[in-house]
C-alpha cells in the first residue's frame, strides 16, 4: 500500500532478525511471545515465523492476553498473524487473525504450532502477547 506516495524499504536480514527477536525468541523461561517490538508499534514490512514445539506426547495450547491490535482488513490482506497446525508452513491453517478481536484459544493436534507474523509497508498497531503451555495427549 501507498500512503500519501510513501513506500517504506524492505529490511536487510540483520534487521529483520532484531525486529522478530520477540517473536521468534520470546520470553521461554514465561513461555510467552509477542509481536515485534511489543508493547509498542510493530514495524512495517516484516515476516517472521516461529515453530513452537511441545515435548513428545504433548500438545500446544496458544491464548492471546492484554493486547491484540493489528491492521483491520476484511480478508487479513495487509497485516496478520497466521496460526498453523503442525511444523510447517503448509501446515493446516487454523486461522488468520487482524484487527482487534482477539483469537481463540488454539490447540495443536500434535506436538507442535507454526505462526506466522507479517506486517505491510504501512500502518503499525501495538500488536499482540501470547501465552503457550504444554499439555499431556490423552
Amino acid at each position: 500500500k501507498d500512503v500519501l506516495g510513501f513506500r517504506a524499504t524492505q529490511m536487510n536480514e540483520l534487521d529483520q532478525a532484531k525486529a522478530c527477536f520477540n517473536f521468534t525468541v520470546g520470553s521461554p523461561e514465561r513461555m510467552e511471545l509477542y509481536s515485534p517490538h511489543y508493547p509498542k508499534k510493530y514495524p512495517n514490512n516484516t515476516d517472521c515465523i516461529k515453530k513452537i514445539e511441545a515435548p513428545y506426547g504433548y500438545y500446544v495450547e496458544l491464548d492471546f492476553r492484554d493486547d491484540f491490535h493489528l491492521e483491520e482488513a476484511s480478508n487479513c490482506e495487509y497485516d496478520y498473524l497466521e496460526i498453523l497446525d503442525g511444523p510447517y508452513g503448509y501446515s493446516n491453517l487454523l486461522g488468520r487473525y487482524c484487527g482487534a478481536t482477539f483469537p481463540p484459544l488454539t490447540q495443536s493436534s500434535g506436538r507442535y504450532l507454526w505462526l506466522k507474523f507479517h506486517s505491510d509497508d504501512s500502518i503499525e498497531y501495538v500488536g499482540f502477547r501470547a501465552v503457550f503451555k504444554f499439555f499431556p495427549i490423552e
